[in-house]
């Protein structure tokens, strides 16, 4: 069994009650679906189309969450100092424009501090972005693992304050940021892999944030080239804290 919602292209449909049962949530459609209750239910989520606004501890469930359908999807997690214990699936190739759209819109965007403890698997091509939205300087916390090995590129939008403590996989990635903002990327996990060191198009290219090293060989054989875009704000920088890298 599986509930099924059919949100059009600038409508928005918020679901305060709660859903509980063994089936799954399907959201279709290009508007925005609102779930505003700790809900029970056991399946998962399907992601179409359109956007997803999460205001409530629980509100997916206890399944995995997964794009099914190539387009440009976004959830925006909205509850302030949530937990989720879902996984993530990003079965689906993106629709998105050129990079500066990540500022605005992305695929995981966080309006408030928010703690994700379950893995992200990204699967197909095109782009993808992760992160604050602009001007919004909450703290994501990411506990479980990225993997995102296929995908055109990655980029991370570090306008607030996010903390890796499971590994990244990601061979084509980008970091996004302000410097007038307190954003930074803080890396603590040693099993990360950041795409091949001697390929140009592999590189992790820096677009003003800083990186904060919390650990030992988070950022090792890391091809890195930092990008100086924004003439009026400063250059970005690495914050060794104390640990060996090899770069």
């Amino acid at each position: 069994a599986q509930l099924e919602l059919d949100v059009a292209a600038g409508a928005t449909v918020t679901v305060s009650r709660v859903i509980s049962g063994a089936g799954k949530l399907v959201k279709k459609g290009g508007g925005t679906l609102i779930l505003a209750a700790r809900n029970l239910f056991e399946g998962g989520v399907e992601f179409a189309d359109g956007d997803i606004r999460v205001s409530s501890e629980g509100a997916f469930g206890s399944g995995r969450v997964t794009f099914t359908e190539e387009g440009a999807q976004t959830i925006w997690f909205e509850a302030p100092g949530v937990t989720f214990n879902n996984d993530f699936l990003v079965d689906a190739k993106s629709k998105y424009g050129t990079p500066n759209n990540y500022a605005i819109n992305s695929t995981f965007l966080f309006l408030s501090d928010t703690v994700l403890n379950g893995d992200i698997t990204f699967t197909k091509g095109g782009e993808r972005g992760i992160g604050p939205r602009i001007n919004n300087e909450s703290t994501v916390v990411f506990n479980g693992n990225i993997d995102a090995p296929n995908i055109g590129r990655l980029y991370f939008i570090a306008y607030g304050r996010m903390v890796f403590n499971g590994w990244i996989k990601a061979k084509y990635t980008s970091f996004y940021g302000n410097s007038s903002s307190s954003g930074y990327l803080v890396f603590n996990n040693p099993e990360n892999e950041f795409g091949p060191q001697s390929d140009n198009n592999s590189a992790l290219k820096m677009y003003c944030p800083r990186i904060i090293c919390g650990a030992p060989n988070v950022i090792s054989n890391l091809y890195l080239q930092a990008c100086y875009q924004y003439k009026n704000e400063s250059k970005n920088y690495i914050d060794l804290n104390g640990y060996d890298q090899i770069l």
